[in-house]
């Protein structure tokens, strides 16, 4: 997917786009058609960073969206998906990325949602559009750029299992963090429905993530599927990647896509892929971010990856084109999931930084981890869907 392009209609974007708001007040005044509260969903937010976040939302008739938002209830900005001069729609998910915000900031925010009737217009090639929805008022924080203290939640292979990741997200939420990670393998693979259902159907009818925002690792069931690739329909990339880096506080967190767990010439994946490339890219990638200030000036280094890079069900590819790179950037940790058997490796004369790997799918396998910072401290814990504590771990910081 090549970049997107965002619009935040404040001034200048008018003058860009050729639109005013007197013209989308009318636009809104002269429609016919109605949007039923019950076919837009909540609002899910993605992928914090400390100057932007995105939006999805679920619709369920084709439509446009925008996100109204602003440091106050009154909103006061606009922000729409623009794709080649086109605004983005679509009648399953909508997408919005809310960029140059301001760091360490509340933001208020509400989704409105356009229904667009291209059978039932006079021309066929411009709609008929319905009366705007607009959604609650939502609020959410930008990561702090520089803190002694933030939290995140991490939960891996759910694999569709509905009863676990509601429960898992009920936990989170009744004890919120700074940010969750999905760390993969959210279902088995994608059909036409799956990739809506295994996200926003799950996030948004219970409120999970309209405050606290989920940041999604592909793992390697998460490209399986003729569906697969309408994930990107609702989960942003960052500059077309799947791979990125973010702040939040006194952490640089990085997520890498490992991409599957058998090599491209496996038979089961019948020359359809070339992750080994894709790894390779993102070597040179690692290359340039390790040397970034913010990688550098980060009390905690984060890694964040599906399949482990050591250990058993590890992925080796990844272990030979990554490891030096983490090893020479002083990463403190890396959490990964894959195998459904919860470990903690500590580092070692091979591997300078620990490793810590999530649960499994099941009710007894399934695990949230959490992480804490404090000053010099990172603290690691980690539960079973009950609550009842089964580990707990301290990273001191090198830098």
């Amino acid at each position: 997917m090549r970049r997107r392009e965002f619009v935040r209609l404040g001034s200048a974007a008018i003058v860009a786009t050729g639109l005013s708001t007197t013209g989308l007040q009318n636009t809104a005044k002269a429609e016919d058609g109605k949007v039923e509260p019950s076919s837009v969903g909540n609002p899910v937010l993605f992928h914090p960073d400390v100057d932007r976040i995105s939006v999805a939302w679920r619709v369920h008739q084709l439509s446009n969206g925008m996100v109204e938002y602003g440091t106050t209830r009154e909103l006061g900005q606009t922000a729409v998906s623009v794709r080649h001069g086109l605004r983005q729609k679509d009648n399953a998910a909508l997408l919005v990325d809310l960029v140059d915000l301001k760091p360490d900031t509340t933001y208020h925010y509400r989704t409105v949602t356009t229904s667009l009737d291209f059978a039932g217009a006079y021309h066929k090639n411009v709609p008929n559009r319905g009366t705007p929805h607009r959604s609650e008022i939502y609020r959410f924080r930008t990561p702090p750029a520089r803190s002694d203290s933030t939290s995140f939640a991490v939960i891996n292979d759910t694999h569709g299992n509905m009863p676990v990741i509601h429960g898992l997200f009920a936990r989170i939420k009744a004890k919120p963090t700074d940010a969750v990670f999905w760390n993969g393998d959210i279902y088995d693979y994608f059909t036409p429905e799956s990739a809506v259902r295994q996200t926003l159907d799950v996030l948004g009818p219970k409120g999970y993530a309209t405050q606290v925002p989920v940041v999604f690792v592909y793992g390697n069931h998460d490209v399986r599927g003729e569906y697969a690739m309408d994930l990107e329909k609702m989960i942003p990339t960052r500059e077309g990647r799947r791979y990125f880096t973010f702040q939040n506080g006194p952490v640089r967190f990085m997520v890498l896509d490992t991409g599957e767990d058998k090599p491209d010439s496996h038979k089961y994946l019948q020359g359809l892929t070339d992750f080994a490339r894709y790894r390779s890219e993102q070597r040179e990638w690692i290359a340039g971010e390790i040397g970034r200030r913010e990688w550098k000036d980060a009390k905690f280094r984060v890694v964040i990856c599906h399949i482990p890079l050591f250990g058993g069900g590890a992925c080796p590819d990844g272990r030979n084109k990554w490891h030096d790179l983490l090893t020479r950037g002083k990463a403190d940790l890396m959490i990964s999931g894959h195998t459904h058997r919860p470990a903690f490796h500590g580092p070692d004369g091979s591997r300078p930084y620990a490793l810590l790997v999530g649960g499994g799918p099941k009710h007894h396998q399934a695990r949230i981890i959490r992480g804490r910072v404090e000053g010099e401290r990172l603290e690691l814990t980690m539960e079973t869907m009950e609550g009842k504590p089964a580990g707990n771990w301290t990273i001191r910081s090198r830098s």
